[in-house]
């Protein structure tokens, strides 16, 4: 393969980077369209999970029913309390503001509910329903808070789990946004200092702007077979520069070595192709087996940046192979125009790396134990790794969404995370049956030792016989119609647990798993979702996923360093070693982002690891350092 490239490499330069640039601009082309093919409904969810089955039933046929977001009320004055008469005028007033009235409002005034007062008496909260998709759904509520800041009696604030997960993909382009603004400047003059040239070092980024066009047509072919969410833009971006970086780096700097030995262009673009072509074609192929490896994970976020990593390296790689022989073959020697005055290193005089290597073997023994004392001090935080998911932890401090989200957990004793129940039965819910079915559900939920409360169209302290004749008399008592109308659609009954611990936390994730080992009656069937929910299924796939993609990392590793090498000690090697560095990052990790070193002021405190974090660290990292 690689003879019959610098074959026609050399002999049609022309002809392969015409073509290359041509196929490269349609591509791109066709690529700028994946922007509107983007999904942003899987994210962090395991898709097959039954907690994925639940979210979808309720965006479906729960949708006007079930909040949308949760608007926190603040009196500006501290001798407002949140049950003064003004104080609720207002609030009414303000909940008039929506430029569509929302679906459904649940608060103090509506419902009398202490529950809504936070302890200090100055703050309360409403829970809205609001018609149209997410998008439409995040401008109703921002759009609302424009509005209602004019308010000269309250501070109003927006929050709910849209408006984080809104917030939270605006922080995530803002801070791509401001890390390309100081990288790049920084990148071109790294690039001029290590290529030497300016020539040379314009090729890493016309190689990087094909490799990131042709990866997002890739992507956007994909995008009509499977769902692919922006975090694959992402990788492309990161994958497709930074590659096309190093493996420039190694194809210029071997066709310089070659030009300066053999003095001739064609024979040394032949050489790099035959040796750094061969070296750029494995290590592409150890990037994209570790990639796909992710694939296997039934997690939206994993899978798209499986597909859009793997996009990424095979066109940079293409590239590499292909086109940036051919632009040398047509500059030649002009690869140095504009070059930078090197001065040259006196080769009698070993350089600093040469003395720590001679140092380091002349006593292996002594470095080894150092090394490996370091390598476990590092590694050792991680054993007391703690996981958790996305919550208003990782958002920033100043955001709305995490301000409502610390209120009602702090201030009201409210879970921001419900745990979900879709209870659903063959008879009709109005029957004395079903009703019966539903409140002896309801009492089991309530007896476990973890559940604050329930919320169910059959009240646990409402004696059987009169919610059933309630239900069968032509006028329903106003608050059981209220709960009906919230909780029931057709055959399915909707029923929210409130846990009296955080979603992550050991006790809620044993009530997941009591709930659903709760027994039903009469054909009828349980399914239990919620961000606890989501936890549970996400690690228990992770769990049961995480050892076939280890094995398919470790053995393709395997082989295709001894197809290179053509050693079995060497690749071994390279895979402890290169597990050993990852045990250290993951350590750090915990110490950061867990622990809390370094996030005061600079880093957001999360108190835990997102569970598919290593995992994506591990292949993206294993692969790129093969």
């Amino acid at each position: 393969m690689f003879q019959f490239l610098q074959k026609i490499i050399t002999t049609r330069p022309k002809t392969v980077l015409f073509t290359g640039l041509l196929l490269g601009a349609v591509v791109g082309i066709f690529g700028l369209g994946v922007f509107s093919r983007i999904n942003t409904e899987q994210g962090f969810i395991n898709y097959e999970a039954e907690s994925y089955a639940v979210q979808q039933k309720i965006q479906t046929s729960f949708s006007d029913k079930t909040p949308t977001g949760t608007i926190l009320f603040t009196a500006k004055n501290e001798k407002l309390e949140a049950t003064d008469p003004v104080f609720i005028a207002e609030q009414s007033r303000l909940l008039t503001l929506f430029t569509d009235a929302p679906e459904q409002i649940i608060d103090y005034a509506r419902t009398g509910q202490q529950s809504f007062i936070s302890k200090d008496g100055q703050s309360t909260y409403a829970a809205v329903s609001l018609a149209g998709d997410k998008d439409q759904q995040y401008k109703s509520l921002t759009d609302f808070q424009a509005k209602a800041n004019t308010s000269t009696i309250l501070n109003v604030t927006i929050g709910g789990a849209l408006v984080a997960e809104k917030q939270a993909t605006e922080q995530v382009s803002k801070d791509l946004g401001l890390a390309e603004m100081i990288a790049f400047p920084l990148l071109a003059l790294l690039l001029i200092f290590f290529f030497r040239s300016v020539v040379a070092a314009l090729v890493p980024l016309v190689l990087g702007g094909l490799s990131i066009l042709g990866a997002l047509g890739l992507v956007h072919l994909l995008t009509f077979i499977v769902d692919i969410d922006q975090y694959a833009l992402n990788i492309i971006t990161i994958l497709g520069l930074g590659l096309s970086i190093d493996y420039s780096l190694l194809i210029v700097n071997r066709f310089r070595e070659e030009l300066a030995a053999q003095g001739d262009v064609t024979s040394a673009v032949r050489t790099t192709v035959l040796t750094s072509g061969r070296t750029i074609f494995f290590s592409g192929l150890t990037v994209i087996v570790c990639l796909l490896s992710l694939y296997l994970f039934p997690i939206g976020f994993l899978q798209s940046i499986s597909l859009g990593g793997t996009s990424a390296v095979l066109v940079t790689m293409l590239g590499a192979l292909v086109l940036l022989p051919a632009l040398l073959q047509l500059l030649g020697r002009h690869i140095d125009t504009w070059h930078l005055p090197v001065k040259r290193h006196d080769s009698s005089r070993p350089t600093a790396l040469t003395r720590i290597a001679r140092f380091a073997t002349r006593r292996p023994i002594v470095i080894l134990i150092i090394a490996a004392s370091l390598i476990g001090l590092s590694a050792l935080p991680f054993l007391r790794v703690k996981f958790t998911t996305f919550d208003f932890h990782a958002l920033p401090d100043g955001s709305s969404s995490r301000i409502v989200a610390e209120a009602l957990t702090n201030n009201f004793n409210v879970q921001t995370a419900p745990i979900t129940v879709l209870y659903t039965t063959p008879q009709p819910l109005s029957t004395p049956r079903s009703i019966a079915e539903i409140q002896s559900l309801t009492q089991q939920l309530v007896a476990l030792e973890t559940v604050e409360s329930v919320v169910t169209p059959t009240p646990y302290t409402v004696p059987l016989k009169q919610l059933q004749a309630a239900y069968a008399s032509d006028a329903v008592p106003t608050e059981l119609a209220l709960l009906q109308q919230q909780t029931v659609i057709d055959d399915t009954v909707l029923l929210t647990i409130y846990p009296t611990h955080s979603p992550t936390d050991q006790r809620t994730q044993d009530l997941i798993v009591a709930i659903r080992g709760l027994s039903t009656e009469n054909n009828s069937s349980l399914q239990v979702g919620g961000m606890a929910a989501v936890f549970y299924d996400t690690m228990r796939s992770t769990a049961h996923y995480l050892p076939y993609s280890l094995g398919i990392i470790v053995i393709s590793m395997f082989i295709l360093l001894t197809l290179m090498l053509r050693s079995i000690v060497i690749p071994l090697q390279a895979i402890l070693i290169n597990s050993l560095a990852l045990l250290v990052a993951f350590g750090v990790l915990v110490l950061i982002f867990q622990d809390g070193y370094l996030t005061e002021g600079w880093l957001s405190y999360t108190g835990g690891l997102d569970v598919t974090i290593p995992i994506l660290i591990f292949a993206v990292a294993f692969g790129l350092s093969m």
